[in-house]
Parts: C-alpha cells; sequence; structure tokens
C-alpha cells in the first residue's frame, strides 16, 4: 500500500487510515494462525492472505470517505471554498492524483470573492473532465 498524498489532509487522512489498517493485517494474521494452527512459514501465508483481504477494505474505506473528506478540508480551509460533502464525493478525483499522475490545485480559486469559490471549483472540474473526456 503504497501512501499517494496531493495535499497535506491527504497526508493525514491516508496515515489515519493505514495505522488500524496494518494492525488488522497482523491481528487478522495472527487470528488464521490461532485458528488454524500450522508449523512453519504457514503464519507468512496467513500475513499475506490477511494483507490482500484487507486491502480492499482499504480502499473501499479510501475512495468513499478518505478522498472525499480530504477534498472536503482542502476545499473548505486551503481554498476557502465550502463546497458541500456530497459534492466533494463527486469532485474528489479532481484533488487526487490521476492515473497520469496529475492533480488539480485549483490555486487560483484563492484569488476570487468568497462568495464565487465553490461555483468556480465545481466549473473547473467539470471543464477538466470534459477536457478528458475528449481526449
Amino acid at each position: 500500500m503504497l501512501i499517494r498524498f496531493t495535499h497535506p489532509f491527504s497526508l493525514i487522512i491516508n496515515m489515519l487510515l493505514l495505522a488500524p489498517v496494518t494492525l488488522a493485517v497482523i491481528f487478522l494474521a495472527a487470528y488464521f494462525d490461532g485458528f488454524y494452527p500450522a508449523e512453519g512459514a504457514w503464519f507468512w501465508v496467513y500475513l499475506i492472505v490477511s494483507f490482500f483481504i484487507v486491502r480492499q477494505v482499504y480502499w473501499f474505506l479510501q475512495n468513499n470517505f478518505g478522498a472525499p473528506l480530504g477534498t472536503y478540508l482542502y476545499c473548505r480551509f486551503s481554498l476557502g471554498a465550502h463546497v458541500p460533502w456530497r459534492e466533494c464525493r463527486i469532485i474528489y478525483p479532481f484533488f487526487s492524483y490521476n492515473s497520469e499522475g496529475k492533480w488539480y490545485p485549483m490555486t487560483h480559486v484563492k484569488d476570487l470573492p468568497k462568495q464565487e469559490r465553490r461555483n468556480e471549483v465545481l466549473n473547473t472540474a467539470k471543464k477538466i473532465h470534459h477536457a478528458n473526456k475528449k481526449t
């Protein structure tokens, strides 16, 4: 599990999600080892199996809660745009690395008056989406 982050809020949330997930892998492997006691290197097999099980949980939590929460905090505190949670769940890919390793900080939004920032964030996200859709 590689920690990828684009802003400090993303890093903090990833670290907060990663710590319990790491513990879950270890505890799940120990549970398997206690439930199905085996000799030798079987604990490592249980550890690897546990990793793949818990990794799916981590990705689910990251995509449904972690990345939108990071976007919400970034928009709210760094950009000063009051973007609601349900919209952050839609636009979070623009504030995370995409498949090409790009992210869109949208720092130009800081120069606008506070009441226009939310609409500018959403309009910029829409423009980026349509531009990427055409290519």
